[in-house]
C-alpha cells in the first residue's frame, strides 16, 4: 500500500518438526506445486484414495487459484500450465480422464471451471489451444453430468458470459454450448 511492493512474505515451515524454520512463501509454495501438486507419485496415491483424491486434486487447484490471487508474483503462468498439462492433458499417463469420470466427475469440472474463471480474470494467459480444450472439457462435463454448482460456477454470470461468448469463438458446437447454458440457467 505504501511503496507498491509486495512485502516479504514468509512461512512457518514445520515438514520437519524437530527443525522448523521460516522460508520464502515462493520458495515453499514452489517446492510443494513440485515435490506434491504435479509429481506423478503424489498423483498416483490421490488416485489410490478415490473420491476423496479426487477432491484433494480440486482442492489444490483451489489454492493455486488462491495463492495466485493473494500473492500473484509467486504463481506463474508455467505454474497454470504444467497443472493443465498434469490434470487436463494427462502428461503423466495416469488415465486422469477415467479416473474422474469413475471417481468424482465434479472435481474434474470445478478444476477445469477454475482454471476457464483464472483465465477470464486475467491471472493465467494461456494460449488459444488450452483455452479451447479447457473450454471443450468443462462444457462437454456440464453436458455430460449437469451443474456440480462449485462457488465460483453456478451464479457466476461473467464466467457463463465468458464460456458462450468464447466457446462460440472457439468452435465448440452449438449443441454442446446451449445444453450447457440450459443446465446453468437450471
Amino acid at each position: 500500500n505504501l511503496d507498491g511492493a509486495t512485502p516479504e512474505m514468509v512461512v512457518t515451515n514445520t515438514r520437519d518438526p524437530g527443525s522448523p524454520e521460516m522460508t520464502s512463501i515462493d520458495k515453499f509454495i514452489g517446492t510443494e506445486f513440485r515435490s506434491r501438486y504435479v509429481n506423478p507419485t503424489w498423483v498416483e496415491g490421490m488416485q489410490k484414495e478415490g473420491y476423496a483424491g479426487a477432491g484433494e486434486m480440486k482442492a489444490f487447484v483451489e489454492y493455486l487459484w488462491g495463492w495466485d490471487a493473494t500473492v500473484s508474483d509467486v504463481v506463474d503462468a508455467a505454474m497454470w500450465q504444467e497443472t493443465f498439462a498434469v490434470y487436463v492433458e494427462d502428461k503423466h499417463d495416469l488415465e486422469m480422464a477415467a479416473f474422474f469420470e469413475t471417481h468424482s466427475p465434479f472435481a474434474y469440472q470445478d478444476l477445469t471451471a477454475r482454471m476457464v474463471e483464472t483465465i477470464r480474470k486475467g491471472y493465467w494467459e494461456a494460449d488459444d489451444e488450452t483455452v479451447a480444450r479447457l473450454l471443450r472439457e468443462y462444457v462437454e462435463s456440464v453436458e455430460a453430468h449437469g451443474v456440480g454448482c462449485a462457488e465460483h460456477t453456478c451464479g457466476n454470470p461473467r464466467l457463463l458470459q465468458y464460456v458462450l461468448e468464447r466457446g462460440t469463438v472457439m468452435n465448440i458446437p452449438g449443441p454442446s454450448l446451449d445444453a450447457f447454458a440450459a443446465a446453468m440457467e437450471e
